[in-house]
């Protein structure tokens, strides 16, 4: 096939690998084209970095809000995710560079991914979660799909041909499906003592499953298409249609070496080595306070730190703004109290699919300093007697409080990531709020997380409410700038907020997903499910608060020029 497809390679280690906010913060934005602006930029990385192919972007909706890797979604809705979706696919393959889109299909627990079977009628498979993949297969022809590790109505999503067909023939899908990683090892499935397929071998099908139901390429650690190569050594050639593993392979190989002469991977058409900057380039680097690179020149990554910013501040939600208390600006604020975690700008998911951007980050606390300046913004790191006073005296008191990947994220154990436990703060973040919101009136309570999380323990007590998201390596300097009213907050929730888990969805589906291993999926869920059934969230889905203030009266007549000529 003239060479691998490589698909990562080590960011570069001087401390010059941008990032960006995670995509649940992204979907905030609403805006399609900020998300094709985010897809050219990996689609430009990516070619710097010789790399050819990008795993992105996820187009798994939100029937649960507790979903673990929920922050690499687009939300609850299947339209507005396919939308998005589309926008980071062509954004990328602009480029020169493919786009996976993933993971197909019905992926949206992550605890018991390994086995759990999604079960839904074909009425809701059709309507609620292909429906993204829809629209991003005829809206952005991704050049591969990724497979899920789940199973759909019993049946594995990467080795059962009804679901591949429907991609392939029904949606239209024309690239080359992969797996994911260890997706066909036997022994991944059947170590969990939960599984259904504990201890159990032979589950799997034979050599040629995967390909058969239509999977091209098999990710590292699997091993039926080694089988399907050593079923191939007994092929008698006289007969080639007898070869079945012979065919597969064959359909296999055209698959992905079409995709390779599309974007010129093939022979003397393949790109050559990227060149180090010329050295003018690392002096001006060094000069604006950015460190070497041998990958991009400075202004690229100039342009990605303004671009992760735009996006932030697009994102970042104010979900409540009582008073007002904000803005606050830098001339009427004489004290900022900061406390929770500031100096700790979370980036979200530490597993397989994470990459922590290395050319530095800008904390809470880092963010306000700049704004307010250092001397007027005071981190309390332990609420003791003699700091009350403070407290109470600050013109402002922001809590930073939330999750981390300890608490969601892809399920690596031990301790990293996995399904939420709960749609709450944390207990040590609920007593924080409560104790300092009985000190002031002050206070801002600014949330880190992937999705939504509740608000209902603590929502009449202090006076805004502001979801950070994971907003990317320019989080800090967002937030400042909405704080300080120089940005107008423009995010707005791309899920319901409901008050309850159990309000999200319809009565009989669990809000405990990962506890079984044959979960019903919901035709409705959010808000769709909530509006229907009557149930008032405290937050609906797109809600987000600004500083533009709209006022109406009744109409007046206004009369403009005399005679025929009067308007």
């Amino acid at each position: 096939l003239g060479g691998p497809l490589p698909f990562w390679s080590p960011c570069p280690p001087d401390g010059s690998s941008p990032g960006f906010p995670a995509q649940s913060l992204r979907a905030a934005t609403w805006n399609v084209d900020l998300e094709e602006e985010f897809g050219v930029a990996v689609g430009e990385i990516a070619k710097a970095l010789d790399i050819h192919i990008t795993l992105l972007p996820s187009i798994n909706i939100l029937p649960w809000l507790n979903w673990g890797r929920g922050q690499e979604s687009y939300g609850e809705d299947p339209v507005f995710s396919g939308k998005l979706g589309a926008a980071a696919v062509r954004g990328v393959q602009s480029q020169g560079v493919m786009a996976t889109a993933k993971h197909f299909l019905a992926n949206n627990i992550e605890n018991t991914r390994w086995y759990v079977s999604a079960e839904f009628d074909n009425k809701t498979l059709h309507e609620v979660y292909l429906k993204a993949w829809a629209i991003v297969v005829a809206e952005s022809a991704p050049e591969f799909v990724m497979t899920s590790y789940n199973r759909a109505q019993g049946k594995w999503a990467n080795q059962d041909p009804r679901f591949l067909n429907i991609l392939r023939e029904r949606l239209g899908f024309e690239g080359a499906v992969m797996t994911d990683w260890f997706a066909t090892m036997e022994g991944s499935i059947s170590t969990s003592p939960r599984s259904p397929f504990h201890n159990r071998t032979g589950f799997f099908g034979n050599g040629t499953s995967v390909l058969d139901a239509g999977v091209d390429m098999e990710m590292p650690y699997c091993n039926f298409d080694a089988k399907a190569v050593r079923g191939l050594a007994s092929c008698t050639f006289a007969d080639a249609e007898a070869c079945h593993a012979g065919n597969v392979l064959d359909r296999a190989i055209a698959r992905l070496l079409r995709a390779k002469l599309r974007y010129g991977l093939v022979g003397s058409a393949a790109p050559p080595k990227v060149e180090p900057d010329p050295p003018l380039h690392g002096f001006v680097r060094r000069w604006n306070g950015l460190p070497d690179s041998n990958v991009a020149s400075y202004l690229d990554i100039i342009r990605y730190r303004r671009l992760a910013l735009t996006i932030a501040e697009q994102g970042i939600v104010l979900l409540q703004n009582k008073g007002p208390l904000l803005p606050k600006l830098p001339s009427e604020t004489k004290s900022v109290v900061v406390l929770g975690t500031p100096k700790l700008l979370e980036q979200g998911d530490l597993g397989s699919s994470a990459v922590a951007p290395t050319g530095g980050v800008v904390s809470v606390f880092d963010g306000l300093r700049m704004k307010y300046g250092g001397r007027r913004v005071r981190h309390i790191e332990n609420v003791t007697e003699d700091v009350l006073g403070d407290i109470r005296a600050a013109d402002l008191v922001v809590l930073d409080v939330g999750l981390s990947w300890r608490d969601e994220g892809e399920f690596i154990p031990p301790g990293t990531g996995g399904d939420r436990m709960t749609l709450g703060l944390l207990p040590q973040d609920l007593e924080l709020v409560s104790r300092i919101a009985a000190l002031s009136t002050k206070v801002v309570v600014v949330i880190t997380s992937g999705q939504v999380v509740t608000v209902e323990e603590f929502a009449d007590a202090v006076p805004a409410i502001v979801w950070l998201g994971y907003p990317g390596p320019m989080g800090g300097q967002a937030l400042a700038g909405i704080l300080a009213g120089e940005v107008n907050p423009a995010g707005r929730m791309p899920s319901v907020t409901p008050k309850r888990a159990e309000d999200y969805v319809p009565s009989g589906v669990t809000v405990e997903p990962w506890e079984g291993v044959e979960i019903r999926y919901p035709h409705s869920h959010g808000f769709k499910h909530m509006w229907g059934a009557g149930i008032v969230p405290r937050f609906p889905l797109g809600w987000g608060l600004s500083y533009t203030r709209f006022a109406h009266g009744a109409p007046s007549l206004v009369v403009r020029g005399r005679g025929a000529d009067a308007v």
